[in-house]
C-alpha cells in the first residue's frame, strides 16, 4: 500500500501515546497508584491528511513491581478500512494525584504490521514512531481530569484531547 501518510500517522500515534509528556518527574502517591492498578482500555480516533485512524489501547499497571504493559491496535477506518497492526511495549510507572508517568523500556518495543502494508511503509512508520519516542526520552504520561474509579478521564494538555479509560480488570 504505497503512499500511506506514515509521517502524519506516526505523529498522530506519538501524540496519542504521549498524552502529556512531562520533564519534571512525578512524586508517587500510594493512594492514586492503588486506584490505577489493573488493566484499562481506551479508544481514540484522529484524522490526518484525509486518513481516519482508530487506536485501541490496553494498558496494565502492576503495583507490586510498578511494571507497565501496553498493547495498541491501529486501524484505518476511512477512506477505507484496514487493520494497520499493533505495537506492544513495557516499562515502569509512578503516579501522583494529578498524573501518571511511564518510562518505556525501548528494548521491549515490538511492532506487528498488516501484510497489506509494504516493507517501506512498515519501515517508515517504525522510524517515525521511534523518533517521536526518542524526542521525549521514552517517557509518556497523562493528566487525570476525573477521579479514578471504574473509569477515568485523562487530558492532553497540548491539544485538549480528553480520553476516557475503562477498567478491564
Amino acid at each position: 500500500m504505497r503512499n500511506f501518510p506514515f509521517k502524519s500517522f506516526a505523529a498522530i500515534y506519538v501524540a496519542i501515546v504521549s498524552i502529556f509528556v512531562t520533564s519534571c518527574g512525578v512524586t508517587s502517591d500510594p493512594e492514586t497508584e492503588k486506584k490505577l492498578e489493573g488493566t484499562w482500555q481506551t479508544e481514540y480516533f484522529d484524522t490526518e491528511d484525509g486518513v481516519k485512524v482508530k487506536m485501541t489501547s490496553i494498558e496494565t499497571y502492576s503495583l507490586s513491581d510498578h511494571r507497565y504493559d501496553a498493547q495498541v491496535g491501529m486501524e484505518m477506518t476511512s477512506p477505507i478500512y484496514m487493520n494497520i497492526g499493533s505495537i506492544n511495549y513495557t516499562g515502569t510507572w509512578k503516579a501522583s494525584k494529578e498524573m501518571v508517568e511511564c518510562k518505556i523500556d525501548k528494548q521491549s518495543l515490538s511492532f506487528k504490521f498488516s501484510d497489506l502494508l509494504d516493507s517501506s511503509d512498515k519501515r517508515e512508520f517504525k522510524q517515525e514512531f521511534l523518533k517521536g519516542l526518542e524526542e521525549n526520552d521514552y517517557v509518556e504520561g497523562m493528566r487525570f481530569t476525573s477521579d479514578i474509579t471504574e473509569q477515568f478521564t485523562a487530558k492532553d494538555d497540548e491539544d485538549d484531547t480528553t480520553m476516557i479509560y475503562y477498567r478491564v480488570n
